[in-house]
């Protein structure tokens, strides 16, 4: 049925690159490498440089904060990037875009890696099944997919590399209970903590053993990922990361 449907996409609505409109692809070869990636990571609260984006023990006073925030790249500053963000979540581009920024995203994770990729579990925010039912698809699950798989032989990625080498995918511990509205609707970080506020749960107590890794495309003020980090925190967790396509 997929296939079905895909083909009837391209043949109404032909592919083509978002950034230069090539025929056949939504993000050409040419136009992804473009996208500049950050060269440095930074405490996700000061925003002063830090060693693998670590946040600053000062900041770490709460069962709320991350223990780092690793940003492929720079929301504003990189027009594809923002373009293909936008596509995913808005256009139905899933796939083929999702793909190629899970590619970003293990590039970055490969170069700010301290622990064996082995040992984390990587958790996308869920969407509530209604906002689901909307949308047809969670794009933070796609881009995650993307990151804990080697290429299929028909992908357009180039990453190659053993398959220890991959983080684990879970898409069962954390869930979104409660129904929220957009955050782009809430300006302020305080209406958007309070927007989340007990929007998640847990299917099972977490393993203290293993760092949990937050998947989303774009983090602004982080409360969408603090708010996921307490409850696993809350619940034994020791470790938990964030990763993000961008940052605005």
């Amino acid at each position: 049925m997929k296939k079905i449907k895909n083909f009837f996409l391209d043949l109404f609505l032909p592919r083509q690159c978002i950034g230069c409109k090539t025929n056949d692809t939504w993000l050409c070869k040419s136009c992804f490498k473009l996208i500049k990636p950050n060269s440095k990571q930074v405490c996700y609260i000061c925003r002063k440089n830090s060693y693998f984006g670590q946040t600053c023990a000062s900041h770490l006073n709460s069962l709320r904060k991350l223990n780092r925030l690793l940003v492929a790249a720079h929301y504003s500053a990189n027009p594809v990037l923002k373009d293909a963000i936008h596509a995913l979540k808005y256009q139905r581009h899933p796939e083929d875009i999702a793909d190629k920024l899970g590619q970003l995203l293990l590039q970055t994770l490969q170069s700010n890696l301290t622990e064996p990729a082995n040992s984390i579990e990587i958790i996308p925010i869920p969407l509530h099944k209604k906002r689901l039912k909307e949308r047809g698809f969670n794009q933070a699950e796609l881009i995650a997919q993307s990151l804990s798989s080697p290429p299929t032989p028909n992908s357009h990625r180039t990453d190659v590399l053993p398959k220890r080498l991959y983080p684990t995918l879970n898409t069962q511990l954390l869930t979104r209970s409660r129904y929220t509205t957009s955050q782009v609707q809430n300006k302020s970080r305080e209406n958007r903590l309070e927007n989340l506020k007990e929007a998640f749960s847990l299917s099972q107590k977490p393993n203290p053993r293993i760092i949990y890794l937050l998947i989303d495309d774009v983090a602004t003020t982080g409360s969408t990922l603090e708010e996921c980090c307490q409850i696993l925190k809350e619940n034994e967790a020791q470790e938990v990361w964030g990763l993000v396509v961008a940052r605005n």
